[in-house]
C-alpha cells in the first residue's frame, strides 16, 4: 500500500467518530470470535459418534439463548441440533411448568360421600329450584367438593330430579334477548420467553356479546385489581365512543375483580353479573374465544 493510499485511510478513520471507531472494531472482532466457535463446534461435532443427550437444565439454557437470537438468526447459528428440534423443546418445557402429576395422590377410587353430606345435597335441592350445577358451586362455597354426576346420582337416589323444570326465562334465553346490552370479560393465558425465562402472561379481554366484537384485550405478567379498574375504565370509555349502550358486565369470581371493580360499573350504570363457581358454560362466549385463543 503506497502512502498516499495510507494517508487516506486514516483520514477516514480519524474522520469517524470515537464511539463508531469502537464498535467498528468490536463488532469486526467478535464476527471473528463467532466464526472460530463455528468451525470448532463443527469439527467437535463430527469426532462425536451416536446422538448427543442434553439434560432439562441444558435444554433450557440452549432454549434461552437460541430464542434470544430470533428464528432467522436461530438457523445460521444453531447446529448442535436443529432449530426445529430447540422449537420442539420450548414447547416441551412450556408444558412442563404445568405438570403437577408429581402431586397426584396414590389413592386411587372415588371415597364414598358421607351421609351427612348427602343430606345437605337433598335439603338444597328440596328447598330451592336448583339442579345439580347450581348445587355444586353452593357446596363449594362451604368447602365441599363434589362433581356433578355424583350430585346427580345422589338426587336420583333420593328420587329427586337432578334438572329440576325451572319457570320463566333460561339463561341462554336471558343473554339473546339482551345480548345487545352485555359485555362478557375473561382471561386466557400464553406462555412467553423472556430475559428471565418462562413466564406466565395473562391476558384480559371483553367482548360485546350481540356483535361479537373484542372491546379490550391486554396482556400483563401480574394481574390485580388495580389493573383490571383501570382497564373497565378505558372499556367504559370505548364503548362510549363506539355508542355502545352496556347495561351488564358478565365475568366469572376472580379475586382480581374487587368491590371497587363494581363501585366502578355501578357508576356509569353498568350491572356485574357474576358467573357460577367452576361454571365455564355461563359464559360460553368468552370461554370459546379462551379455547381458541390458547
Amino acid at each position: 500500500m503506497n502512502t498516499e493510499v495510507r494517508d487516506k485511510v486514516k483520514r477516514s478513520w480519524l474522520s469517524l467518530p470515537i464511539i463508531a471507531t469502537i464498535t467498528r472494531i468490536l463488532s469486526h472482532e467478535l464476527a471473528l470470535q463467532n466464526e472460530y466457535l463455528r468451525i470448532e463446534n463443527r469439527i467437535l461435532k463430527s469426532k462425536i459418534k451416536g446422538r448427543i443427550t442434553f439434560t432439562i437444565e441444558e435444554k433450557r439454557n440452549l432454549v434461552d439463548a437460541a430464542l434470544a437470537l430470533g428464528k432467522d438468526l436461530m438457523k445460521e447459528v444453531v447446529n448442535v441440533v436443529k432449530p426445529a428440534t430447540i422449537l420442539a423443546w420450548q414447547r416441551q418445557l412450556e408444558k412442563q411448568k404445568w405438570d403437577y402429576s408429581d402431586r397426584r395422590s396414590e389413592k386411587l377410587g372415588r371415597p364414598r360421600v358421607g351421609i351427612d353430606i348427602e343430606n345437605l345435597v337433598c335439603q338444597m335441592a328440596q328447598e330451592n329450584i336448583w339442579g345439580y350445577a347450581r348445587i355444586e358451586g353452593e357446596l363449594k362455597k362451604l368447602g365441599i367438593k363434589l362433581c356433578k354426576s355424583t350430585i346427580a346420582n345422589i338426587l336420583r337416589r333420593n328420587g329427586l330430579p337432578p334438572s329440576p323444570e325451572r319457570k320463566g326465562l333460561t339463561w341462554r334465553e336471558f343473554l339473546s334477548r339482551h345480548a345487545d346490552m352485555f359485555l362478557c370479560a375473561d382471561f386466557f393465558t400464553k406462555e412467553v420467553w423472556t430475559f428471565k425465562g418462562l413466564k406466565t402472561a395473562f391476558v384480559f379481554f371483553m367482548i360485546h356479546l350481540q356483535t361479537r366484537r373484542v372491546i379490550l384485550a391486554k396482556a400483563t405478567f401480574s394481574p390485580n385489581s388495580f389493573w383490571i379498574k383501570q382497564q373497565l375504565r378505558h372499556v367504559i370509555w370505548a364503548c362510549e365512543d363506539q355508542n355502545i349502550k352496556i347495561k351488564y358486565f358478565l365475568r366469572d369470581n376472580d379475586s382480581c375483580y374487587s368491590n371497587e371493580c363494581d363501585i366502578l360499573l355501578k357508576s356509569a350504570g353498568i350491572k356485574t353479573v357474576r358467573t357460577p363457581l367452576q361454571a365455564p358454560n355461563a359464559n360460553d362466549y368468552a370461554s370459546y374465544c379462551t379455547s381458541l385463543a390458547a
